[in-house]
Parts: structure tokens; C-alpha cells; sequence
């Protein structure tokens, strides 16, 4: 299980951001995901997905659990499979950080004015990178035949350390 994610915390200019992951193979039962503000007591949320029935790419958008994250706040989030509730320490885990920053007036000017295609290219000049991705995986899933839009996510997750995951998109 790998989570789509930057090395240190990744921005997103969406108060509800959308978190990719990977996983190699099926998963039959339940994964837990959490995501945590920093320093907080208690977890924004804690819920159980179906675990996907076969390897690929699979979303979590934070609008289908109505959940905002504050804005200038870091929050880590966890995917978790749990093969024998009995035993945690068999769990695996992975995690990553995610940082709301509200886009500044030039990358929302820069946004009005550029194609759904050149979308995920603004947003990575501008360091946002949970929104690039969530844009190159939205034209991907709209054209997934497109060699140029999947090199493009291979080169983002090669930059970023996250070469299981390149597999994936290597193999259409």
C-alpha cells in the first residue's frame, strides 16, 4: 500500500482534498483510514473502506465524509490494513501529510485562465501537489489509453520515491 504523496507535507488548495493510493494486490476486508490534525487530541476521522478487490489505483475524497481541513494546518493521514485485530502489530500501515494552503490570487488567476488539460502543470509550479495529482488522475480516468498523461504521473511518482506504483501506469 503505497499513499500518492510528496517526501515532506504536499499543499492542497482544497479544503477537501482528494488522496490517492496504490495497492499491489487485492484486499479483502476492511482498511482503515484516519486522517489527524497535528497536535490533536482526537482523529478529524476515522473510518473503514472496502478493501479493493484487485491491485490499481483507488481515491479517498474528503467530501464524501464531509470533512474540511483548517487552512495553514498539517494533518497526517493513514491507511491501514489490519490482517488479525487481535495482533496489531501485524498491521500495515502507511502514511503521508497534507497541508490546506488557500491558493494565492496569482495561481487562482492562472487557474481562470488555462485548459482542464494544463491544470495539473499549474498546480505543480505552484507547489500544490495533492491538487496536480487529483488532475492528472481525473484526465487519466477520463482518457486512460493517454501515454502522455500516464508518463506524466510515472515522472511525478519516480520524482517522488514512489516507484511501486509506476507499474500501474506502465502496464496499459
Amino acid at each position: 500500500m503505497l499513499p500518492f504523496a510528496p517526501r515532506q507535507t504536499g499543499y492542497s488548495a482544497d479544503a477537501q482534498p482528494v488522496f490517492y493510493w496504490y495497492i499491489s494486490s487485492s484486499w479483502p476486508g476492511k482498511i482503515e483510514f484516519t486522517i489527524n490534525e497535528s497536535g490533536a487530541a482526537a482523529p478529524l476521522l476515522e473510518t473503514q473502506i472496502e478493501g479493493p478487490f484487485e491491485k490499481g489505483i483507488y481515491r479517498i475524497d474528503l467530501k464524501d465524509y464531509d470533512v474540511r481541513l483548517q487552512p495553514e494546518t498539517e494533518y497526517e493521514w493513514f491507511l491501514v490494513i489490519i490482517p488479525d485485530p487481535l495482533e496489531r502489530s501485524a498491521d500495515f500501515l502507511a502514511s503521508a501529510t497534507v497541508r490546506y494552503v488557500k491558493a494565492p490570487e496569482d495561481l487562482q488567476t492562472a487557474l481562470q485562465r488555462t485548459s482542464r488539460e494544463t491544470l495539473p502543470d499549474i498546480y505543480a509550479q505552484k507547489g500544490y501537489w495533492y491538487d496536480a495529482m487529483e488532475n492528472l488522475c481525473d484526465l487519466i480516468d477520463t482518457d486512460p489509453e493517454n501515454r502522455k498523461l500516464r508518463s506524466k504521473r510515472i515522472a511525478i511518482l519516480k520524482e517522488e520515491k514512489l516507484s511501486p506504483a509506476v507499474y500501474e501506469d506502465g502496464n496499459i
